[in-house]
């Protein structure tokens, strides 16, 4: 890419995002979850960068990748700038110029995604099921598995199982009389290639699961994990125009369409406190979903200090640039976690999961910062029968 053709993509990208509305006003730096624990990171100054293009550096900077994307500073912000869909499209940009942020795990999980961009490989994905799940294959209501295999397979030291978000989900759809359908050929999402520059990529992965879904007639898409809510529903619609279904996250379709069929089989209510994901809340604006789906389940719902559009990220987005900045993210979160007094910290999205207990496994931290972390579908599939 020619150096005026950046030049140009900048300009776009600033004027689609309003970043060149700032108002300097630092209110974005103020809450950014990142700029309090590393204070070489700023989101105001890197607006300052973008907007005046005389930082040739920018784009090979690796701080370029230190955003969360959790839309928190966007909560703050007086002139509505899309500050993560800045990041977004100059991480592109800076991707196709040679720019790359910090991978983590060694660039596996990005590299598995990468892989499954193309459409020869044929992956195996249902050795999960079993006989007491009951699917099928001519359904229009899709559940949406994504990489939770996978994940269970990296994480396995972590004592992380995500697919059990899917098969609780799948057993209470069962008790709601719903069969739904899983595709063996789904790929990922692509969300994590997409806000790490790989558009690409992310393209590949789309186009092969739209054809998928066109070609089972899906209507309706369920599914645990909030980035691929957000991905099927949003950005394949960014990129490829009117997705022909809609999609859900499990915890909205539960609060829709949990009926009084369902007996509670816990006496004493179960104290939770609830971690709201970036995509689910400031993302989806589905902040009363997941709590609903807690209380009707037999669970008193204790609040943390930064709560629902306050939530603070869990601390990595995308498996990259996974720092001491992070872990500082996450302990400062499990304190808050335990001192609502909860007996279990719930959240609806596997990241999360994966990412508190990755912090837990570190040695040094203090009983303050462990708490037992267990997904929202997961405790409601537990308390009701």
């Amino acid at each position: 890419m020619q150096a005026s053709d950046t030049g140009d993509r900048i300009m776009e990208d600033l004027t689609e995002t309003r970043a060149s509305l700032c108002l300097d006003c630092g209110k974005c730096t103020g809450i950014c979850p990142v700029a309090r624990t590393n204070h070489g990171y700023s989101p105001r100054l890197m607006l300052l960068r973008a907007t005046q293009q005389r930082d040739p550096t920018l784009l090979k900077d690796p701080i370029l990748w230190d955003c969360l994307t959790c839309r928190l500073c966007e909560e703050r912000c007086p002139a509505r700038i899309d500050y993560v869909g800045l990041m977004q499209k100059i991480r592109t940009v800076a991707t196709q110029t040679g720019g790359k942020g910090l991978c983590s795990h060694g660039e596996a999980l990005h590299s598995m995604m990468r892989i499954m961009s193309n459409a020869e490989i044929k992956p195996q994905r249902m050795d999960w099921l079993n006989d007491g799940l009951q699917i099928s294959a001519s359904s229009e209501v899709l559940f949406f598995v994504g990489c939770a295999p996978y994940f269970d397979a990296f994480f396995a030291d972590l004592d992380v199982c995500v697919l059990n978000a899917v098969k609780d989900s799948i057993r209470l759809l069962n008790r709601m009389g719903i069969k739904p359908r899983i595709l063996a050929d789904e790929r990922c999402c692509g969300h994590d290639l997409l806000w790490s520059g790989a558009k690409s990529s992310f393209q590949q992965l789309a186009a092969h699961n739209l054809e998928l879904f066109r070609q089972a007639g899906i209507k309706k898409i369920l599914t645990a994990c909030p980035e691929c809510a957000v991905t099927l529903e949003q950005s394949y619609a960014d990129s490829f125009g009117p997705v022909g279904y809609d999609v859900q996250h499990m915890v909205e379709f539960l609060d829709q369409n949990m009926g009084a069929d369902f007996t509670h089989v816990r006496q004493k209510p179960l104290k939770v406190t609830y971690q709201d994901p970036c995509r689910l809340g400031r993302y989806r604006g589905a902040y009363a979903a997941s709590r609903n789906v807690l209380r009707t389940a037999a669970a008193e719902v204790v609040e943390m200090s930064h709560s629902q559009r306050r939530a603070i990220c869990c601390g990595v987005a995308n498996w990259m640039n996974c720092t001491n900045c992070s872990k500082q993210i996450q302990m400062d979160r499990l304190r808050e976690a335990r001192e609502t007094g909860a007996d279990v910290l719930a959240t609806a999205c596997p990241k999360c999961q994966i990412h508190f207990k990755c912090a837990m496994k570190d040695q040094n931290l203090g009983a303050d910062c462990r708490i037992e972390i267990k997904d929202v579908v997961s405790i409601a599939a537990e308390l009701m029968a």
